[in-house]
């Protein structure tokens, strides 16, 4: 494997619960995101701040960021999703989460797509992800300099060896969060499933984090944890 990304799950939700879950972030995002939950992570603010000095390397290109929104799911659509998915969570109320990529500067009006700066994403080092968009929006992964070039972000012209995917619908990926990646010509929104490998019922040590392939196959044994009948939860 390339130790960016791998599936290691095809196990697709149904599109009644696709619908579900879109329904339910549209509702949320009517009445604020923080209005029932703990709110998002490292957001919309601090990233125009970045995304400012950014702006030369994506010439009218709107630009954007991943928030993670981490509100408790109501419990019924928390377990239809638990239903559906092969492997183990802890604490899934706390731990399956919603990510929402959005534009946040916008530089190009009539550009009805954006794009998120070359990053990384702190405080995870691998993460099991599920895209509920549609499939299309091209991720990068480079390698590059350990410290950021402005807070959180790189320049494009700071990095090498770039490597590139369209991740698919229908896949849970196995997803290499410490590794530089960005994500290009996003429509509207990105909005997807991710849980943390930390949260997953394995024997794996944070150390063990760096070997992507000890991690895919210890993520593809968790299903042999579950017993004939007993779902994931």
């Amino acid at each position: 494997m390339d130790n960016d990304l791998e599936v290691v799950y095809d196990a697709q939700l149904t599109k009644s619960t696709i619908n579900k879950i879109h329904k339910y972030i549209d509702t949320r995002e009517e009445r604020g995101l923080e209005a029932d939950g703990p709110g998002v992570g490292w957001g919309a603010e601090q990233f125009a701040t970045v995304a400012k000095m950014f702006e030369e390397f994506y010439p009218g290109e709107n630009l954007g960021v991943n928030e993670v929104c981490k509100f408790t799911l109501e419990p019924e659509l928390l377990k239809e999703i638990l239903d559906q998915i092969p492997f183990i969570v802890t604490d899934p109320e706390d731990n399956l989460t919603i990510q929402i990529g959005k534009p946040t500067v916008v530089t190009g009006k009539h550009n009805t797509h954006f794009s998120i700066l070359p990053h990384k994403d702190w405080g995870r080092k691998v993460s099991l992800f599920y895209l509920v968009s549609k499939s299309g929006p091209e991720t990068n992964f480079y390698d590059g300099p350990e410290e950021p070039d402005a807070i959180i972000a790189w320049k494009q012209s700071s990095l090498d060896n770039k490597r590139s995917y369209t991740i698919e619908n229908g896949k849970w990926y196995l997803f290499n969060n410490s590794h530089i990646h960005e994500i290009l010509h996003i429509l509207k929104d990105r909005r997807s499933l991710v849980v943390p490998i930390l949260r997953l019922e394995h024997d794996l040590s944070w150390e063990d984090m760096g070997n992507m392939s000890l991690v895919a196959d210890a993520v593809r044994k968790i299903d042999s944890k579950i017993d004939d009948g007993i779902k994931a939860g």
